[in-house]
């Protein structure tokens, strides 16, 4: 009823700065999270306010104190323990980057202001971003059917991405400043669609996993890079949609 008082013990985690005494109040049961919130940054006096979010038993407060009383059958009066922490604001869209279908993966290149990214269109990006701008330098069809997945191995110096499709294959690219592609190998083994890439921290390494239920593990980095251009110079040039293959690394 309107008028009725809960009793709360306001808890919290955060640096000592920011609790306030845990005495127990009597605050109105029609309280929400935002009254809630409004008594924290008084009592604190925080300038400028700052929003919080309540738990209750483990649960997040999205109704009154009464109806949450209610629904969980606690007695109001009881002292209802509140632990408040900083609430999460949904991220703000500052520009957008579009593709043509979903994009379906994103990674970061060789730079702290470089990003690759994977779409259903079939097609790999590279991108420079510079603040809250983001400029296309690169986009190559990679895969038929679309890009589920892209990686990128460590280091700048032989600037290797891999990608991998609904086509079942797992491409190894080399990618200049410019955002040239360059098709280093293609690593074939799936039965399936190819899901996920990932890349050991020495960059030696490849996994890639498939809707086929199969996990592999290839052999990547310089040494491929290597090996496919002494190839390139000892042998003709390749005929005209002919691809190297990847070598699978022992397990």
């Amino acid at each position: 009823a309107e008028g009725n008082q809960v009793l709360v013990k306001l808890v919290t985690k955060l640096p000592p700065e920011l609790r306030v005494p845990e005495t127990p109040v009597a605050v109105p049961a029609s309280l929400k999270r935002y009254g809630l919130s409004q008594i924290i940054n008084h009592l604190l006096a925080l300038d400028p306010p700052r929003p919080f979010d309540f738990i209750i038993n483990g649960e997040l407060l999205r109704k009154p104190l009464e109806a949450h009383l209610l629904q969980h059958g606690l007695s109001a009066e009881a002292v209802l323990e509140v632990e408040y922490v900083p609430a999460v604001l949904p991220p703000k869209e500052d520009k957008s980057a579009p593709h043509d279908d979903w994009v379906s993966s994103v990674d970061g290149l060789w730079g702290a202001e470089q990003l690759v990214s994977g779409s259903y269109d079939g097609c790999v990006r590279t991108w420079n971003v510079q603040g809250d701008e983001a400029e296309c330098t690169g986009s190559w069809q990679a895969h038929a059917g679309g890009v589920n997945s892209v990686a990128c191995g460590p280091g700048s110096g032989s600037r290797v991405m891999y990608s991998a499709g609904k086509d079942q294959a797992v491409l190894m690219w080399q990618v200049s400043s410019e955002g040239t592609p360059q098709l280093i190998a293609t690593f074939q083994g799936h039965t399936d669609c190819v899901e996920a890439l990932a890349v050991s921290p020495s960059g030696q390494l490849l996994g890639s996993a498939g809707w086929d239920k199969q996990l592999l593990i290839w052999q990547a980095g310089e040494e491929v890079v290597e090996a496919a251009a002494e190839a390139a110079l000892a042998a003709p040039p390749p005929t005209a949609g002919k691809r190297r293959k990847g070598a699978a690394a022992p397990s």
